[in-house]
């Protein structure tokens, strides 16, 4: 029987959850039911309160309505966060504005191109009319825009242009940036690819307490700069001290990513439990004893710091949790660690609903949940007793039991599992710990005068050694073989029957009952009989996906396990990748074969002559050149136009064909080839 009443704010939290997630899958929902629920629930409280404690069930289903009234809150808020109800959001005046005025969130980080984030204050028009409007937009500006690369949080900039929607990635499986920025409150996006389309108005322009901590991590950034000069090591440490993650190389991000490592450069609760350690042992050192005076200055500094290195919900999560924990131990108030991690959910999802979309929420709760509850009982699998394999022990245990929970998270959302997480919960975090102890001191001394020499010649070489071996450890991990398990897909079906196999677990070891192990049982069955269908289902497929690709054309065409790839304008494997690996690991494939366009392919049931493929009994016309508009394909079963091509009247089709357009094709050709064919009653896709 689970102890609802030593953690109350876990029921609370769960059911506020659920009204936000039904809130997503049943938008409208009547706020009549909301009004006549909150004076049912009044009704009964009051009945609660007067009657006595032997009308219990009386009061079982007062908390019964309770959560009723919780789960129409978590509902109605996240109602309110719906950018379309807003009616000062930007979204409904963007074809007033052909420039803007806004407040920079982040520095811009350079990619394909610098990206930055802007809280958009007016829309103006030629005319100079402005229209006073809110909320956060995504700006691109041109990699050689050295104006742009100057710009830093707090800066009001003028920006000419015209806002545009985000668009809904239409690949199978892809990765949905208009979702992730949705969740995030960004809704458009525009580019500026001229510098004089931009400039500066004035500075310092966030909060008070948020201008001050941006300032603050940009001198210490500068701090490292003087130190530290290796490229890797400077971004590693800006990553993993500050939260500034702008410097870090793809290849090394994948590097610790791959390791399970990653968790170590997102700033979260392992990196406050550091900073609180030292805090600690600074006020043993100068024997200082008011607690309550200890706790003060130990909140501010964490708060300052979680200010410092950005706010996201992993430090902001670890920052309340350490508020109420450290106020438990200063004041010898009774805590419970469910009970608050479950009232930091339901604070941060009160100021923020759509925080439960975000994968960094979902990781940042869930792995802490799944620390607490599985550490305690893999402790005891050894017993050592010596004092450094108690401390090698208990960070393995560590190790073990954050992973256990974000599994199926992980393998939905990224298709990939480290098989050397042990490891990296050991040797790297280790070292970063001495690496984040290091750094604070620098920062620290460098602050007071005449200290500079003790950075110089004994802190910053030992910090240098120290980052060095911390990403040689990392680079050493994931040179070893299988570092991960890549390639790895569950449905939603198998990504349920996951939790509940997880949540079947946690139930046994908290109470042994024999039930459990036969619904243990049933899940892994149900599990297995899925995961084997879908194998089976993949050994048996011929499917054919053509690809969203912006001003090029891609084609997947699926053959039991292989796929033949038509890709008709070169471009970078990770861009490909982008486009096409997750449908392709959903697919269970094995064996690629590219196809090359300009020259005759024969492999066993895939021909390609010239443009037309012969696909098992299927017959693919692929269009991408105007020259072969003027044909007769009258025997194709499919033809695929994959350019921006121009209608043209010769073309020969029959009415049992079906035509489809790929989305290279701009929207005027685009009319004139539907409108033509579909008077010929030919399917157009």
């Amino acid at each position: 029987m689970i102890p609802w009443r030593l953690i109350p704010f876990v029921r609370i939290a769960i059911v506020f959850l659920l009204g936000i997630w039904a809130e997503r899958i049943l938008p409208g929902y009547s706020s009549g039911l909301f009004v006549f629920t909150v004076l049912l629930i009044s009704y009964c409280g009051i009945k609660d309160f007067i009657y006595t404690d032997a009308e219990e069930t009386f009061s079982f289903y007062a908390g019964f309505l309770y959560m009723i009234l919780f789960f129409n809150l978590g509902y109605i808020r996240s109602r309110i966060q719906v950018p379309s109800l807003d009616r000062q959001h930007y979204m409904h005046y963007t074809e007033h504005g052909t420039r803007l005025i806004g407040v920079v969130q982040e520095v811009p980080i350079l990619r394909t191109s610098y990206r930055t984030e802007v809280e958009v204050e007016y829309l103006c028009n030629d005319k100079g009319d402005c229209i006073k409007v809110r909320n956060k937009a995504v700006i691109y500006f041109h990699k050689e825009d050295t104006k742009a690369s100057r710009y830093r949080p707090g800066d009001r900039v003028v920006i000419i242009a015209k806002l545009d929607a985000v668009k809904k990635s239409t690949n199978p499986y892809a990765f949905d940036f208009q979702s992730y920025l949705w969740n995030r409150g960004i809704s458009h996006q525009a580019f500026v690819w001229k510098p004089q389309n931009h400039y500066l108005i004035s500075s310092g322009q966030l909060n008070p307490a948020m201008q001050l901590a941006m300032n603050s991590r940009a001198a210490y950034l500068a701090v490292f700069d003087k130190y530290i000069k290796d490229k890797d090591e400077n971004a590693i440490l800006s990553a993993m001290v500050l939260g500034y993650r702008n410097m870090v190389s793809d290849e090394m991000y994948k590097a610790f990513a791959d390791t399970g490592s990653v968790h170590i450069l997102a700033v979260s609760g392992m990196h406050l439990v550091f900073l609180v350690a030292m805090i600690e042992w600074v006020f043993r050192v100068v024997k200082y004893k008011n607690k309550k005076a200890k706790w003060i200055i130990t909140i501010l500094l964490l708060w300052f710091f979680s200010l410092v290195t950005g706010a996201a919900p992993a430090i902001l999560r670890a920052a309340i949790m350490f508020t109420f924990i450290l106020y438990g131990r200063a004041f010898k108030a009774m805590h419970n660690m469910y009970n608050i991690l479950a009232f930091c959910a339901l604070l941060m999802l009160i100021w923020d609903p759509y925080l439960l979309y975000q994968a960094s929420f979902q990781f940042s709760f869930i792995s802490l949940l799944s620390l607490a509850y599985f550490q305690p009982f893999i402790k005891t699998w050894f017993l050592p007793r010596s004092l450094m394999l108690q401390r090698i022990w208990e960070y393995v245990s560590v190790a073990i039991a954050a992973q256990i929970l974000v599994i199926p998270i992980t393998i939905f959302f990224f298709h990939k599992v480290p098989t050397y997480f042990i490891l990296s919960g050991l040797f790297p975090v280790l070292l970063s710990n001495i690496s984040m102890n290091l750094s604070v001191a620098i920062l620290l001394l460098e602050q007071l005068p005449y200290l500079g020499l003790v950075n110089l010649y004994l802190l910053a070489p030992l910090l240098k050694w120290a980052l060095y071996l911390f990403i040689q450890s990392v680079v050493i991990i994931k040179s070893l073989p299988l570092n991960s398990i890549d390639g790895l897909t569950l449905s939603y079906f198998e990504f349920f029957v996951s939790v509940v196999l997880l949540f079947l677990l946690m139930l046994y070891l908290w109470d042994k009952r024999l039930l459990y192990i036969y619904c243990i049982f049933a899940t892994v069955l149900a599990l297995i009989l899925s995961i084997t269908y879908r194998l089976h289902n993949a050994n048996h497929q011929a499917e054919i996906t053509i690809y969203d690709v912006n001003k090029s054309g891609m084609i997947d065409i699926f053959d039991g396990r292989r796929v033949y790839n038509i890709t008709l304008d070169t471009m970078p494997m990770t861009q490909a990748l982008f486009i096409n690996q997750n449908n392709r690991f959903y697919h269970f494939v094995k064996d690629t074969f590219n196809v090359d366009m300009s020259i005759d392919f024969y492999h066993e049931r895939l021909q390609k002559a010239k443009n037309i493929i012969q696909f098992k009994n299927t017959k693919i016309a692929v269009l991408y050149d105007e020259a072969q508009l003027c044909s007769d394909y009258t025997q194709c079963d499919y033809i695929i136009i994959m350019k921006n091509l121009q209608y043209e009247e010769c073309i020969k089709l029959n009415k049992s064909q079906t035509l489809i357009i790929d989305k290279s094709m701009k929207y005027n050709n685009l009319v004139q080839w539907k409108s033509s064919f579909e008077l010929q009653n030919i399917n157009v896709h």
